[in-house]
């Protein structure tokens, strides 16, 4: 259902023509409109955020290259700014 609802806000395009492979759209826009609104999805991206920085720190104390470090950090948060976005719009 996640990827379902992350592909209709990263696309923009109408519920109806979610792929099958996300399961129902209705499923998809009932479960966020009841996540968003009893404040599940908020506690998600919370937790997806602090996920981001202990990736981060992973990361570093591999020694992976700042900069790729950071590129990877940056992939994962666009998903979060998709979702802010909507609710700012």
């Amino acid at each position: 259902m996640i990827n379902g609802i992350l592909w209709k806000l990263r696309t923009g395009a109408p519920w109806r023509d979610l792929p099958e492979r996300f399961g129902p759209w209705k499923t998809c826009h009932e479960r966020l409109r009841r996540w968003s609104a009893d404040g599940t999805w908020g506690r998600i991206l919370s937790a997806a955020q602090i996920a981001t920085l202990k990736t981060w720190k992973i990361l570093v104390k591999l020694r992976c290259c700042p900069r790729r470090a950071t590129a990877i950090v940056q992939a994962i948060l666009v998903l979060h700014r998709v979702e802010a976005d909507r609710h700012a719009g």
